[in-house]
């Protein structure tokens, strides 16, 4: 993910408080909103921060997202995976920090079948956070749940999300003998994964808008993997949760997008990585 550079608000900044990516300088941006002036800085892969004294953030920590299970074939009984949950989104304001340096810890994508990895913030140096949790696959928990398998002989519920950081995965049928089956979608950070019947895939959970990088609204994160259907083989699969989630029978959109935790789709997808990204104000004291 690329963000646009807006020009320093020059002698804005009242104190020696001021946080850098050490690691890839560049990855910094100020802007105005709501009347105030912002200096953001992110990580879109792990690296160093640098913080000059104590003051106040806002932050925002977004995990890998889960890779869609890989199962795309269903004989009898079923074996039609879900869609791979959305990593966990932790947003906070006003967290106290500590001057100091360190690492952040950012969450690469995952392989299908595998549960995203955990993006996570050094709690020497911040209060309040320390890390969001990586997506669910397989049916399995995590910042938000991954699609339920589809069911042998009676419906499953998709797998829990973490509260505070994301939603549950969505339901999947049952497959009895010759009927079609289906694998739920990913939840996401902002609303569940949706069910899969015999005949429609479901939709990956939507994520969430966070303007802390850019200052504007659009920019969407943790968005779950959409679910799938079919008989012995995957027909459809549904689309992505938007923030990033994997979808549709495009093997181009199957993947969760890059720095933004997406889950992977049903049968496929891959997990996309996270990013963290933090804020202050300018002017504060």
């Amino acid at each position: 993910m690329s963000f646009l550079l807006c020009p320093k608000y020059i002698g804005s900044r009242g104190s020696s408080f001021e946080i850098n990516n050490l690691s890839v300088p560049g990855n910094e941006n100020f802007y105005s909103s709501g009347g105030i002036n912002y200096k953001s800085v992110w990580f879109d892969s792990s690296g160093t921060i640098e913080i000059t004294d104590d003051g106040v953030v806002d932050i925002m920590v977004v995990s890998g997202g889960g890779g869609g299970t890989g199962s795309t074939s269903s004989p009898e009984g079923g074996m039609f995976g879900g869609g791979g949950g959305a990593g966990g989104m932790v947003v906070q304001t006003n967290i106290p920090v500590t001057a100091g340096t360190g690492i952040m810890s950012v969450a690469g994508g995952s392989a299908v079948g595998v549960s995203g990895q955990n993006s996570s913030v050094l709690p020497s140096l911040f209060t309040g956070v320390t890390q969001s949790i990586g997506g669910g696959t397989n049916a399995q928990p995590g910042g938000s749940g991954g699609g339920a398998n589809v069911g042998n002989h009676g419906g499953v519920a998709g797998a829990p999300g973490t509260p505070g950081q994301g939603h549950p995965g969505g339901s999947a049928p049952d497959r009895d003998s010759n009927s079609q089956g289906g694998g739920g979608a990913g939840g996401g950070a902002g609303a569940p994964g949706g069910p899969s019947s015999r005949t429609s895939s479901g939709a990956g959970g939507a994520g969430l808008e966070n303007a802390y990088a850019t200052g504007n609204t659009g920019d969407w994160y943790a968005g779950g993997g959409g679910g799938c259907t079919g008989h012995y083989g995957i027909q459809t699969r549904g689309a992505g949760g938007q923030g990033g989630g994997g979808g549709t029978m495009n093997s181009a959109e199957w993947h969760g997008d890059a720095n933004t935790g997406g889950g992977g789709v049903a049968g496929g997808g891959q997990g996309g990585s996270g990013i963290i990204v933090v804020r202050y104000n300018l002017a504060q004291p």
